[in-house]
């Protein structure tokens, strides 16, 4: 999942040079959480492609948050903190 994910950045035209990753409780017991902040730089268009590609795409991928901040200069690129929760079933 963390690949395709990688994959669906590059193929946005995205960098994305590191991610962190860490498990989160669940109260239930029932699901394994994870939490992903991925920071990514690019256009507007090409986060936004990467964001509907990667939620069609993964079932149980949720964006949490996002934030953006431009450096000064009309042409600067984005740079973009994405945080995602995953939810998945624990393997029987």
């Amino acid at each position: 999942m963390v690949r395709r994910l990688h994959a669906r950045a590059r193929e946005a035209g995205l960098a994305l040079e590191r991610g962190e990753y860490r498990p989160l409780p669940d109260a239930s017991g029932r699901l394994l959480r994870y939490q992903l902040v991925l920071p990514v730089k690019g256009s507007y268009p090409q986060v936004k492609r990467f964001l509907a590609q990667a939620l069609h795409d993964t079932p149980g991928l949720a964006l949490d948050a996002i934030g953006l901040q431009r450096d000064e200069g009309a042409g600067a690129a984005l740079e973009v903190q994405l945080r995602f929760t995953v939810f998945m079933r624990p393997a029987a």
